[in-house]
């Protein structure tokens, strides 16, 4: 009888639903077998096994990547909502301020906006609408972390659009400039909240290799949330600027809605199955996802044995040293100048004697902002972040220190 070509081939699934081919050494390196009618298991220890690598013709389902991009363009536009926030103030306080005057006690702005004419706002309480943003993200950010935990981490981002459609709300149609102050502070804790609920859930749903690609998705949308802010205040009108910043958190609550929940935080209340259909649903219908729900069940009591307590934060070593590199470069990036700019950008163009108009050279602030982020998250593959985050403090402080020297002490 003739020697059978090849052996069985039989598969094995791997980690993340990948196969791999166990495969017999051929039989004619086995002279003494001339039988190829033999059952297999009746050769003994002649049979030796080899792992090969994925074999080609076997075609895996990509839908599930292009769900994944999708996915983390959807619960980012909670990024572009917060990029929003952050330029709205450098369009508004300029439509807000047309006419400013100035007598011996104090500098008074009038606001000449269609919604509320009469409202008047002085110098501080114009800083105020600008920077109770950033007071409202402390607030918002602290408790996130432990309420998507506990909550949800799609239900915890699918609700902060409430809060931030509230605060757009406040701001277009509030009489007095305590209105204004409430609604940005509200708005700020929306925008903090997303800066803490957006990273854990792309981490969850995002498969190993494209985590670094998505995780990105926050910097870039939320740059291109402050070029859409910016864009928008080429329309004269205080409510139409609103109105149009608005619609970013209804389209979020719109199509996040039909997002499913975190595979891992189902897998932590015990919802198995709901777990696997989520899970199923990022990684595309045809694919096994076996292997990736049972580690990411060990992942998950790991995690619940291992848990760090909010004491050992502080008692830990290691910990204490994380937390000196995290907080002081937050502070770096908090104290660098850019939110500043941001907010006052419109105003700041107004001073120089260039040829652009202040909207247009806000602008092209956001086409730069936007750019530089993207080209950064690109170099991130071939420069250690080191280099970066040294050469962007260098460059802030070069020019914040340039801008510094065109005013007059």
């Amino acid at each position: 009888m003739e020697k059978a070509e090849d052996s069985t081939l039989s598969e094995v699934e791997l980690e993340e639903g990948a196969s791999t081919t166990l495969i017999e050494n051929r039989n004619g390196s086995n002279n003494n077998n001339t039988n190829s009618d033999v059952p297999d298991n009746a050769n003994g220890n002649s049979k030796v096994l080899k792992r090969l690598e994925t074999v080609p013709d076997i075609k895996r389902d990509t839908s599930g990547i292009t769900t994944q991009y999708i996915t983390a363009g959807i619960v980012n536009l909670g990024a572009f909502a917060a990029g929003v926030c952050i330029a709205w103030s450098s369009s508004a306080l300029l439509n807000t301020t047309t006419e400013m005057y100035s007598d011996h006690e104090s500098d008074v702005i009038r606001n000449q906006t269609d919604t509320h004419p009469k409202l008047m706002l002085s110098p501080i309480e114009a800083s105020w609408v600008s920077s109770l943003l950033c007071l409202g993200a402390v607030c918002g950010a602290v408790p996130t972390g432990l309420i998507s935990e506990n909550f949800g981490r799609k239900k915890t981002l699918l609700y902060l659009a409430l809060p931030l459609l509230v605060s757009w709300i406040l701001v277009a149609s509030s009489p007095n400039v305590y209105g204004l102050y409430v609604g940005r502070f509200v708005g700020g804790v929306a925008v903090g909240a997303f800066s803490v609920g957006i990273p854990p859930y792309i981490e969850d749903i995002a498969e190993r290799h494209l985590l670094p690609t998505l995780a990105n998705f926050y910097h870039v949308h939320f740059s291109c949330g402050v070029l859409f802010g910016y864009i928008c205040g080429l329309v004269n009108s205080t409510s139409w600027l609103c109105f149009l910043s608005a619609s970013v958190p209804v389209a979020f609550f719109v199509a996040f809605i039909f997002i499913p929940e975190s595979p891992a935080y189902l897998l932590s209340q015990g919802k198995n199955s709901e777990a696997k259909a989520a899970l199923q649903y990022f990684r595309g219908i045809d694919n096994d996802v076996k292997a990736e729900i049972k580690a990411l069940k060990e992942h998950t009591l790991n995690y619940a044995k291992n848990r760090v307590t909010f004491k050992e934060l502080f008692t830990a070593r290691t910990n204490v040293k994380a937390l000196i590199v995290s907080f002081g470069l937050m502070i770096f990036q908090q104290l660098s100048g850019i939110y500043p700019v941001l907010f006052y950008a419109e105003k700041l163009f107004k001073t120089f004697s260039i040829s652009l108009t202040p909207p247009g050279a806000s602008i092209i602030l956001g086409f730069c902002l936007v750019s530089s982020t993207y080209f950064s998250t690109m170099l991130l593959k071939k420069v250690r972040r080191r280099v970066l985050l040294l050469f962007s403090f260098l460059t802030m402080s070069l020019s914040l220190g340039s801008l510094g020297l065109y005013y007059p002490f």
